[in-house]
């Protein structure tokens, strides 16, 4: 069974769910103007996250705002002010990518060296430490081959330029797909394969799509979050059916919404049996 319910589209919007989709951390890649937000400076904004309770964007000319709750110093504005308008953040115009998560953020600039700030707790920065926070953006390592970063509530996953895939921060039930549940605090690669494309990182699961278009999840696997027709934890990637058309994924709170290259929305359905049903909405 397809365990995944499928959601139609047209070009002007999303056919009605029967039951609510909250995600944790949603990525969305857009052209609009912040006219209102931004003290009548109109700027385009090309990519945007929202996290729990904090934002972040990347504007047209390379520069990071951020705004909302400041605990753990979240926004990386070097201090733990809650913000209510977008705050630029340095003064760098090389951001690229930003992902918010639960207490950090994540991002990644043109050079292709990642960075992270928030909270430290259980290695999320991947800073190599488990206390305090990071009021500012902060490098991570010193590679330069980092593509995308996906920042969860307690962990964070990365692709890299070469398609390896990297994760750390909690491993409970296995949600860094290494095979173990350990904790790791710097980015610790997942596997050998170099075929991700995309990966995203929920409240306590991770899905994926590799370069051949297949869909892949791991992690906890309460309510049928994974998709597999299982309530089983997977501490590395199971493929979830036999697609090969999946174009991207994301990662909610116990469920999963993902997109195929022929432009349908499918999401894993909550329930406690873990076996979703293809849905039609009218």
């Amino acid at each position: 069974m397809q365990n995944v319910s499928k959601l139609f589209v047209n070009s002007n919007r999303v056919s009605r769910t029967m039951f609510p989709l909250m995600t944790v951390a949603v990525m969305v890649v857009i052209g609009l103007s912040f006219t209102a937000c931004s003290g009548g400076a109109s700027a385009r904004v090309i990519m945007m996250s929202a996290g729990i309770n904090h934002t972040a964007t990347i504007r047209a000319d390379g520069t990071l705002w951020t705004w909302g709750a400041n605990g753990s110093g979240r926004l990386g504005d070097g201090t733990t002010t809650d913000r209510g308008s977008p705050t630029r953040i340095g003064a760098d115009t090389n951001w690229a990518f930003v992902s918010a998560g639960g207490n950090h953020t994540v991002a990644i600039r043109t050079d292709g060296t990642l960075w992270a700030w928030g909270g430290n707790w259980s290695g999320l920065t991947g800073l190599g430490t488990t206390e305090g926070n990071t009021l500012v953006p902060t490098q991570v390592g010193t590679d330069t081959n980092w593509a995308s970063v996906s920042a969860g509530v307690t962990h964070t996953v990365a692709v890299r330029t070469d398609g390896t895939l990297w994760a750390w921060g909690t491993n409970e039930h296995g949600r860094l797909g290494d095979g173990t549940t350990t904790l790791r605090n710097i980015p610790a690669q997942v596997g050998t394969d170099t075929t991700w494309a995309s990966v995203s990182a929920g409240t306590e699961h991770t899905v994926a799509v590799r370069t051949d278009g297949t869909l892949w999840a791991w992690g906890s696997n309460w309510e049928g979050a994974l998709g597999d027709g299982t309530g089983i934890h997977r501490s590395t990637p199971v493929r979830i059916g036999v697609a090969t058309n999946w174009a991207s994924v994301s990662a909610g709170f116990n469920h999963t919404v993902a997109v195929r290259t022929d432009g349908t929305l499918w999401a894993y359905r909550q329930n406690h049996f873990s076996f979703p049903v293809e849905h039609h909405p009218n």
